[in-house]
């Protein structure tokens, strides 16, 4: 019998990976309450786009999308064009992902709504994937249109987190919070593997392997000033090789701009590296106040 490269071992595991991020892409176009349910797990964490959007536990998970349904009543909801990124520790046991794609609201066979979303998240694997984290934003077109939305009042900060560290994550949440005060040593905290993924605010703003690294080189020169505000949330997966984190920064220069970050950590060769960073700001996708690209 022949043999399965690890290298095709790795990829199966990764397509059934996607086919666990498309279940749930089935299951929001359902509006299946129940479904996303049995897929996240009890202590899942998720941010979403607006302000207010923070879920702490499965139940809270399930609540927030039971508003949103809500908001969205008498209407067909589709995905269109998912264009799925994994990556995978050694352990095999835990993943994280990166996906682009627009989610349609149709109400009586017309498009009232259309918006551009990204997802970023950890799957860890005990039986079967489940969702531990994710973060969902809407992309901005540009830097100027930021601050015009940002200059009228239409961008508000993300509420602030309280900080829930657990001692595993604790050496994580310090390197965070000392490269604020030293921006320059931030890239070093970055891999630059393939599956690295770096996900800014604007919709241009997609960096995979050391792009990711590069962009974040160039930020840092940029005369700003870095602060983490409110708490820090994170927890490392249950196979100790990956972590995940949640802050608000604030970025001064001029403007001060809040921004909410999620981030993805691999333990790899004795040192824990961001392969997943996904910055935003917060954005209601029910608001008519901005325009998406």
């Amino acid at each position: 019998m022949e043999q399965i490269s690890e290298d095709q071992a790795t990829q199966t595991i990764k397509e059934t990976i996607k086919a666990v991020v498309r279940e749930f892409y089935t299951a929001i176009e359902h509006k299946d309450l129940l479904r996303m349910g049995e897929l996240a797990v009890e202590d899942v964490f998720v941010l979403g786009s607006a302000a207010e959007a923070v879920s702490a536990s499965r139940e809270q998970f399930i609540a927030g999308l039971h508003s949103q349904y809500e908001r969205v009543k008498d209407t067909i909801v589709r995905i269109q064009s998912s264009d799925i990124h994994v990556g995978l520790c050694d352990s095999h046991r835990s993943a994280w992902f990166f996906d682009r794609f627009v989610i349609e609201v149709v109400r009586d066979q017309e498009i009232i709504n259309s918006v551009p979303i990204r997802l970023t998240g950890l799957l860890i694997r005990d039986q079967v994937w489940k969702l531990a984290s994710a973060f969902w934003s809407i992309p901005l077109r540009s830097n100027e249109y930021q601050y015009s939305l940002l200059q009228d009042g239409k961008i508000q900060a993300g509420i602030a987190l309280e900080d829930h560290i657990p001692p595993e994550a604790q050496p994580l949440a310090q390197s965070l919070v000392k490269v604020m005060a030293q921006p320059h040593s931030m890239p070093e905290l970055y891999a630059t593997s393939e599956d690295t993924f770096v996900i800014g605010s604007r919709v241009d703003e997609v960096f995979f392997a050391s792009q990711g690294k590069n962009w974040v080189e160039q930020i840092v020169l940029l005369p700003l000033k870095f602060a983490v505000r409110g708490g820090i949330r994170a927890a490392a997966a249950p196979d100790g090789c990956t972590a995940w984190m949640a802050t608000n920064i604030d970025l001064s220069g001029g403007l001060t701009v809040s921004y909410r970050f999620f981030y993805i950590w691999l333990h790899e060769q004795g040192e824990w590296k961001i392969v997943l960073s996904h910055d935003a700001v917060s954005i209601d996708p029910c608001n008519p106040s901005f325009d998406a690209p």
